[in-house]
């Protein structure tokens, strides 16, 4: 969890049927723990939450998660409102550039309270033009100053 950089972690669920003594992974399959019963410490992980968020709490890494939160949480969700899987991810980087230029931080504000599509648009816009003169003032890679 400290480094961005290491691939994401794959885990998979077990349920136990009480009534019926049996074990099964998450497509139902029944199966055999061999005796092995792993018991969370529910102190020692309460513990490590209230660590990590005040270590991360109002700094780069805090705001980096949320990003990537936001992110996820608009990519699944946005098939639902017609957006598909790719534009979904590309707004939410949109919003999160728009969420961390000072000018149109407010506007994103006012549209969280105040939902208005026109105002969106113009914030999109915005928001598409001060990144893409941005990038047209980078020095072209290769080049010395």
């Amino acid at each position: 969890m400290d480094d961005r950089n290491q691939p994401e972690e794959t885990l998979t669920q077990f349920f136990s049927f009480i009534r019926k003594r049996t074990n099964r992974c998450s497509a139902g399959i029944p199966f055999e723990t061999e005796g092995i019963q792993l018991y969370l410490d529910s102190d020692a992980l309460a513990s490590f939450v209230e660590t990590e968020a005040k270590r991360l709490r109002g700094g780069e890494e805090e705001r980096w998660l949320k990003g990537r939160l936001f992110r996820y949480l608009l990519s699944t969700h946005s098939a639902a409102a017609g957006l598909n899987f790719y534009h979904a991810i590309r707004l939410s980087e949109v919003l999160q550039s728009a969420a961390g230029i000072e000018d149109l931080r407010e506007e994103l504000r006012r549209l969280m309270r105040f939902w208005d599509g026109a105002r969106l648009g113009r914030l999109l816009q915005q928001t598409f033009e001060v990144l893409s003169y941005t990038i047209r003032c980078l020095p072209e890679s290769g080049s010395r100053a």
